[in-house]
């Protein structure tokens, strides 16, 4: 118990440590406000982080972590070391994985990005731009990816790797809103496949349905509050997360619900309450399918506000203890075993 919640503490944002290929993307409310939900999300606010470093340490092992960002939240940098005590010998630690990914800037641009691994080659990306400006080509380790855009769209994107061709036709609606990708796949020996991945919007702008394929993901409002999040797989329930708000329209309730898609039986629920006063969260409890709470997490603020302790309890027991400090430009969260420091844009 003691490690989950000291990753729970440790964890930064929720991010791939990954170039943001130009391909458009669909809405999805459920993964926002998963990420809104997050510990330093709750506590930067709006400002917008530049760099990120955490160090923790898990029994005989610590972990480290880098990022940095540009002023839309890109990662321009991550590391991520795990050193472990060595044998016989708990003070001396050794590195034993070392993930890293890197851009280069030119004008302002990414025009490469690269990873890598301990004991693995680097994998190095180069990256070409039209004279509007817009990522025309990606060069890769063994592929290549094109995009072409029509009235600043991007409507085509075209991946070719290993005698394959995959290509993506993007269509959007009157207000520019993705609504349709039209799949098609040509293998080395001529072997044709298709598929179409639709996207619909309520009257709002809220997204309604997203299906592909096999999978479809439906989306219920009210006041343009995401209320319920429906994932289907070959039309059968897998997952459903239901949220529920007081009158100031701030999360009180939500129910994340896995189901076996072959019983259509639910196998497990997260839940989770939320308190607040005088407009703060000043509790959040998370349980699991109506057993005792696994853990409550308590706020405690400063005079202006500032979120400056989270105790976490389980089973009526302190199991993490967070005290959060405020520089200048800086956040620092310090528990028993980690400690993670913020450092964000002006």
């Amino acid at each position: 118990m003691k490690t989950v919640f000291l990753s729970l503490i440790f964890s930064g944002i929720l991010v791939n440590a990954q170039f943001k290929f130009p391909d458009p993307e669909a809405p999805n409310p459920a993964e926002e406000i998963e990420a809104r939900d997050q510990l330093i999300m709750l506590i930067k606010g709006e400002r917008k982080i530049k760099e990120s470093q955490s160090r923790l340490k898990i029994d005989n092992e610590i972990i480290s972590e880098i990022r940095k960002f540009d002023h839309e939240g890109n990662i321009l940098f991550s590391s991520d070391i795990t050193e472990s005590a060595l044998q016989n010998s708990p003070n001396n630690f050794s590195k034993t994985r070392n993930d890293e990914y890197k851009t280069a800037l030119s004008d302002g641009r990414i025009v490469s990005f690269e990873y890598s691994a301990l004991d693995e080659p680097v994998k190095k990306n180069q990256i070409l731009y039209d004279s509007k400006n817009r990522i025309s080509k990606i060069v890769s380790p063994g592929k290549t990816y094109e995009y072409i855009y029509e009235k600043e769209k991007l409507v085509k994107g075209i991946q070719t790797f290993e005698g394959y061709q995959e290509q993506g036709n993007y269509q959007y609606d009157l207000t520019g809103k993705l609504k349709k990708i039209e799949f098609k796949s040509v293998s080395p020996k001529g072997k044709t496949e298709t598929s179409t991945r639709t996207i619909e919007y309520d009257k709002d702008g809220n997204v309604l349905l997203d299906a592909h394929s096999l999978l479809e993901k439906k989306y219920s409002y009210k006041n343009n509050l995401l209320t319920k999040y429906t994932v289907l797989l070959q039309g059968k329930k897998a997952e459903e997360r239901d949220y529920e708000y007081n009158e100031n329209g701030k999360m009180t309730k939500t129910t994340n619900t896995v189901y076996n898609v072959d019983t259509n039986k639910a196998n497990q629920s997260l839940i989770s309450h939320y308190k607040y006063k005088n407009g703060l969260i000043v509790e959040r409890s998370t349980l699991i399918s109506d057993q005792e709470p696994a853990k409550i997490e308590t706020f405690s603020y400063d005079s202006q506000n500032r979120i400056t302790n989270i105790r976490t309890r389980s089973e009526n027991a302190v199991v993490a203890n967070t005290d959060v400090a405020y520089g200048k430009d800086t956040i620092t969260l310090t528990g028993e075993h980690s400690q993670s420091v913020y450092t964000l844009y002006e």
